[in-house]
């Protein structure tokens, strides 16, 4: 009986634990439960034996990641991958736990220091099998599966500020030392009464780091009526969807930077990360206007080759050093990569991406001709350069100028060996940062009255510098594609299998459409032309 008893606290103790966290993970208002989070589960296993320890880590994160993957509609992917997930972090906590309890008379710091040094090490580890021909897919995989379940424990203010650094890890160890702290406390003096001004103090710090300035959040949800849109024509749209493009997964459409109609199919969510595919392009191009923004980059006219003095010795081809970011940006940068005869692949297979590209041949001098087939692949470099300037690495740049500035904090985006994001594809977004992502450039590069990219950049970006590059008769500027729809002049970032966001100056409307990526399709664009534009008034 007393076993049973004690095998019952820890799974009330394991289960109470991952409310918390699905509760912190759900509602800005309350993701400073994460702090005490851990407290119960910490509590019931005090002084258990390591198959309960075990038992009570597996419950809580298995039940965690069941959660994250119904919220995010992804049960049809649910694969052995995830399950090694559970495994491999339920380990972690409890050889953590038993490790810990060495440190008798400060178990309560103890813990923390462990934690963080087993995420270092892990990081570490990780960059190392990184440098390994065609093994980094799979590790950014294992990391893209942690990032969804990733919680934003701080205010929007405290994010921006940290954004990009490691503060970052300060705040982990306090987050554990809270919950390692108030667990320690309760079991010392066994009586809530009496430990009740720590958790008031630990109350009080969770709620200033969580909630000062405000949690981050999405753009205001407003309805169609009040921004003189037609709601029956949306809602006519919407009953469409699924027969007429059963591909779709999600549209979300804003006007005046209030979303006015969001929707789902297909068992996505608003909290699924969607492919961008060639979207993530469009990214690489808010990488160098913040560069030249923030004074890394002085302009487009740089070569891309003066950022990389290490790999002159390689290069091949002396067209190579004539090569500027606007080539790059503007897909004339004259290399012989192609998407058709596959050749392009061969870059994966290279432990160092960058010094690859520069060690290619050309079939035209950098500035002549436009070819998408051929330059893109190159516009990683474009993502290398930023990193090199700034001196950061992984998520640091995108963190500290983009998405912290944004609100975004839950994405996933594939790197090279050299930590340098994937520039020509491999970002993952929910529809409505997608959204946040097109605002930006809606209002000429300034996000809340804070001006992100440089005065002039959207303007130079969205210039016809090649025109009538397909059959829609778009022109093609700085990574993004221009033309008319629906009589309206209108920016488009696209991407494989019907990836779209649509920015319409005139109107003050940006859409953004998620699609599957198994095979390239545009007919979703006629969303826009022939739903989206005429609800209108």
């Amino acid at each position: 009986m007393k076993f049973k008893n004690s095998i019952l606290k820890i799974i009330i103790g394991s289960m109470f634990s991952a409310i918390l966290l699905i509760v912190a993970y759900i509602v800005p208002w309350f993701n400073w439960l994460v702090f005490f989070a851990f407290v119960p589960f910490l509590i019931t296993i005090r002084n258990s034996k390591r198959l309960k320890i075990y038992l009570s880590s597996t419950i809580l994160t298995f039940v965690y990641i069941c959660f994250v993957v119904t919220l995010i509609g992804s049960w049809k992917h649910f694969n052995l991958i995830y399950l090694l997930i559970v495994i491999l972090i339920s380990i972690f906590i409890s050889e953590i736990q038993i490790l810990s309890r060495k440190a008798t008379s400060y178990k309560w710091i103890a813990q923390p220091v462990l934690w963080i040094l087993t995420i270092l090490i892990c990081k570490i580890l990780f960059n190392q099998i990184l440098k390994f021909n065609n093994i980094y897919y799979y590790v950014s995989m294992f990391e893209s599966l942690i990032n969804y379940s990733k919680i934003n424990f701080t205010s929007h203010s405290i994010y921006k500020i940290i954004a990009g650094t490691n503060l970052v890890y300060v705040l982990y160890f306090i987050v554990l030392i809270i919950n390692t702290g108030l667990s320690e406390i309760y079991n010392r003096y066994k009586d809530f009464k009496k430990s009740i001004r720590f958790y008031v103090i630990a109350l009080a710090l969770a709620l200033f780091i969580g909630l000062y300035g405000g949690p981050i959040k999405d753009l205001h949800i407003s309805t169609p009526k009040e921004h003189n849109m037609n709601e029956n024509i949306l809602l006519k749209m919407s009953n469409l969807i699924p027969d007429k493009y059963p591909h779709v997964l999600s549209i979300v459409v804003a006007r005046n930077d209030n979303i006015v109609f969001e929707k789902y199919y297909n068992g996505t969510t608003k909290h699924t990360l969607n492919a961008l595919c060639s979207i993530t392009k469009n990214f690489s191009n808010a990488l160098v206007g913040t560069a030249i923004q923030n004074g890394y980059i002085k302009d487009v006219e740089q070569k891309a080759l003066d950022f990389f003095p290490e790999y002159q010795p390689y290069v091949t081809n002396p067209k190579v050093k004539n090569i500027s970011i606007k080539n790059l940006l503007t897909m004339r940068a004259g290399f012989t990569f192609n998407k058709i005869s596959g050749n392009d692949s061969d870059i994966y297979s290279s432990n160092d991406w960058i010094k690859y590209m520069f060690s290619q041949s050309f079939i035209t001098a950098p500035g002549e001709s436009y070819s998408y087939l051929c330059n893109n692949t190159p516009v990683h470099i474009l993502s290398g350069l930023v990193n090199k300037k700034s001196g950061m690495k992984h998520s640091q740049y995108p963190d500290k100028y983009i998405f912290s500035k944004l609100g975004i904090y839950k994405y996933f985006w594939f790197e090279d060996p050299q930590g340098n994001k994937h520039g020509m594809g491999g970002l993952y977004l929910r529809t409505q940062d997608m959204v946040k992502f097109g605002c930006l450039y809606l209002n000429d590069g300034i996000w809340k009255n804070e001006r992100i990219l440089p005065k002039g950049w959207v303007k130079k970006s969205t210039m016809n510098y090649t025109d009538n590059i397909n059959s829609h008769g778009e022109s093609f500027g700085y990574l993004f594609r221009t033309s008319v729809e629906a009589n309206h002049k209108t920016y488009i970032a696209a991407g494989y299998g019907g990836q779209y966001i649509f920015i319409v100056p005139d109107l003050k409307l940006v859409v953004a459409i998620n699609s599957k990526i198994d095979a390239h399709r545009e007919s979703h664009r006629s969303i826009l032309e022939e739903y989206i534009i005429p609800s209108i008034k």
